[in-house]
């Protein structure tokens, strides 16, 4: 099942950590990838960290330090383990015949700071309830091993969107037709535009759609049976009742003994990262909206044919010029590069703005581009 994953050698705790800042020996493995040393050992460090940091919520959570679901400060904390302890020190490390490297460190955790993004944890889920509404989920992915559950998949993300606070459930028709247009490379403004109106026939005031698929597994040679599976994301939570879209892209690479288990692992963390990054851009939404601050509208920009650095370069200087924050940006399969942005201004402002602003550029999106709430803007050089 998809619902719980075990991550590779995330480490062995060696004492018994207590509600107080104190110095710790942590322990933590992680493999050597294609003979990367330094690599091993800054992910056996991470890893340290993160167990440390699991059993320290746990023993928080069990005396009521800390009053919020365990699983969720986890993956919010774990995912920045660095900011939650200072490290002294390594007491021993080195590589171990397995093809691991291990380090022991000597480092104080932060059970202040751990307190503090509970609370913050506490008030993200509660003003997503204030937005209570039932949002369907439809995700669609490409196995690289051909074991990917689709049903697991969904059931999951639906799980992970309630513990936020979401209403959500999986819609198997805008899944269906979202997995069969994902598989025959439709595009995403179509993909988004059938799967809202899909949706939104149904009388749900959203959708968390998506897609995820393996891009490239790599047998780990010089270590013993270790893969490492790459996996792209790409997540939307879009309105029906609305234009808000909130997206998330990224690629993930994780490692397991097999091919299965490093996908699944990739899986994981890319599913949980995006859930946590939208999860709080709706929280910022409805905070700006409750102090009357100026709407942010969310964009992705997808520019064709960049063929050099310093045309890259042009389009996020004039994106930043125009007033546009570039949250996030990835290469597509066929190309393109996508950017994911933030605005107070309307997507024909911003397109002026871009085509005023570069040479040699062209709007490609068309009249219809931003047809039922599609936030896509697509321009061509």
């Amino acid at each position: 099942m998809f619902h719980r994953f075990t991550v590779v050698l995330r480490g062995v705790l060696l004492l018994v950590l207590t509600r107080a800042a104190s110095a710790q020996i942590l322990h933590g493995e992680a493999p050597i990838v294609n003979g990367n040393i330094q690599q091993a050992r800054d992910d056996a460090k991470k890893n340290a960290l993160r167990d440390a940091l699991e059993v320290q919520i746990g023993v928080m959570v069990k005396s009521k330090s800390v009053t919020v679901n365990s699983m969720l400060l986890t993956d919010e904390i774990t995912a920045n383990a660095q900011g939650y302890a200072s490290v002294k020190g390594i007491v021993k490390e080195g590589r171990k015949a397995d093809g691991t490297y291990f380090v022991d460190l000597d480092a104080e955790l932060s059970p202040n700071k751990i307190v503090a993004t509970a609370n913050d944890l506490k008030a993200r889920i509660a003003a997503v309830k204030k937005e209570r509404g039932q949002f369907a989920v439809a995700i669609a992915g490409k196995s690289g091993s051909g074991n990917l559950s689709l049903v697991d998949l969904n059931n999951y993300v639906a799980a992970k969107l309630q513990d936020y606070g979401f209403v959500a459930q999986v819609d198997d028709n805008a899944r269906e037709y979202i997995d069969s247009a994902f598989t025959k490379g439709v595009s995403a403004t179509q993909i988004q535009n059938e799967a809202r109106r899909i949706v939104k026939e149904s009388g749900k005031q959203g959708i968390f759609r998506g897609e995820l698929s393996v891009i490239g597994t790599v047998p780990n040679k010089p270590a013993i049976g270790w893969y490492s599976v790459t996996v792209k994301a790409s997540f939307q939570l879009v309105r029906t009742d609305n234009d808000t879209v909130n997206s998330y892209m990224n690629t993930f690479t994780a490692y397991g003994q097999d091919e299965n288990e490093a996908e699944r692992n990739a899986l994981e963390i890319a599913t949980k990262t995006a859930i946590q990054d939208i999860a709080q851009k709706v929280l910022d939404t409805v905070q700006e909206q409750q102090v009357g601050g100026e709407t942010v509208h969310e964009y992705t920009v997808r520019v064709i044919n960049i063929i050099s650095a310093d045309q890259r370069a042009a389009v996020i200087d004039a994106l930043e010029q125009a007033g546009c924050e570039v949250v996030n940006e990835s290469q597509s399969i066929n190309g393109d590069y996508v950017f994911a942005i933030e605005s107070t201004l309307k997507d024909i402002k911003i397109k002026t703005a871009l085509i005023k602003a570069l040479l040699g550029i062209k709007d490609k999106s068309g009249g219809n581009a931003s047809e039922l709430g599609a936030k896509e803007i697509v321009l061509t050089y």
